[in-house]
This record gives C-alpha cells, structure tokens and sequence, in this order.
C-alpha cells in the first residue's frame, strides 16, 4: 500500500482489516468483507462506506502472491477481479465495483 492508502483506511474507526483467510468469520464489527487492492476500483468500496458511515472489514488481496486467481477468491469472484464484497448475514458475494456499490446502498437503506 502507498502512504495514501494506510492514512485513509488504517485510521478510521470504521475500517477494521482482516486476512483473508478470515474475509468469511462472522464479524461483531461489520457484516461486510470488502476484498481490495490499491487500485481506482479498489478505493471505490472504502470510500462507499466511509461516505455512508458504516462499518466495515477490509482484506487486501494480494496480487503479487496471485490471491486474485486462487480457488478460494475464485469461489467469490470467478472472474479474479477486485473489488469484491462478502456479505456474510446473507452468505452472499457481490463482484463489480458498480454492482456492489448498488448492493450496499440497497441493504443498507
């Protein structure tokens, strides 16, 4: 992560990050799993949820160690795309930057 990054999402009391061994555990601090990368798509969830003021858990996937084309993200996101989003209360996962915005908007209005 650049210097940007950690200032931005290390520092919120609404973001909490996790690994991603962990992006499923059910979470007292937040439903959401947001899978990230320090990429344009990548900010647009964090930025989502700290515009609504709603907690969430990060996961940086790693892409230097190809976490974005592993059977376990594939499960998630069968394109090997980020971001991707876990809902764990609903057991669902939403991929596509546009898609997911919608889907959070949605459950949480």
């Amino acid at each position: 992560w650049g210097p940007c990054m950690q200032r931005s999402i290390g520092t919120s009391s609404l973001a909490r990050q996790v690994q991603f061994a962990d992006a499923w555990k059910t979470s007292s601090h937040s439903r959401f799993c947001c899978l990230i990368y320090a990429t344009q798509n990548g900010w647009k969830l964090p930025i989502l949820f700290e515009e609504i003021g709603a907690p969430y858990d990060w996961c940086l996937v790693n892409f230097e160690k190809g976490e974005q084309k592993s059977e376990a993200f594939l499960k998630i996101n069968p394109n090997g795309r980020i971001p991707a989003l876990i809902d764990r209360e609903k057991g669902v996962t939403v991929a596509e930057s546009g898609a997911i915005l919608e889907y959070v908007c949605d459950v949480l209005k």
